[in-house]
């Protein structure tokens, strides 16, 4: 029992580490792409869900950021959308949080040319409404 909150509590300290390395001004790419990268290699497991919670906060504020800068690289969204998609099943999100992120995730797979890209953001709102939700919107633009 020891081992796993000293787990725990070590990847809230990664995790907070890392937050702050994102949003500091004046960071390389590189290093925000790296930092992401880091968050989705997180242990995670269905006991904490809160700590699942916050990385999917973490990835939504990132990309908010980033789209706002005007600078949305494939790679980063594919390495935020891997973190989301990762984490969703183990966090304790309300579908109502995550409706305002489907638009922005539709128009990340009408814009984005790479097929990975348009993968992930399906899979993430297929996870988000669930088989009986799916909507016509959906199927359409994954038949597209």
């Amino acid at each position: 029992f020891e081992y796993f909150c000293l787990i725990y509590l070590s990847s809230l300290i990664v995790m907070e580490e890392i937050e702050h390395l994102l949003h500091r001004p004046n960071v390389n790419p590189k290093a925000q792409y790296y930092g992401i990268c880091c968050l989705t290699q997180l242990l995670l497991d269905g006991t904490k869900p809160d700590l699942a919670n916050r990385l999917i906060k973490i990835y939504f504020s990132f990309f908010k950021a980033s789209v706002k800068k005007g600078e949305v690289d494939t790679k980063m969204v594919s390495a935020l959308l891997t973190g989301v998609n990762r984490a969703y099943p183990f966090a304790k999100v309300s579908h109502e949080g995550m409706e305002e992120h489907k638009e922005s995730l539709y128009k990340i797979i009408h814009v984005s040319s790479n097929f990975n890209v348009a993968m992930h953001a399906l899979m993430l709102l297929y996870q988000v409404q669930g088989e009986a939700e799916a909507e016509d919107r959906y199927y359409s633009t994954f038949y597209r």
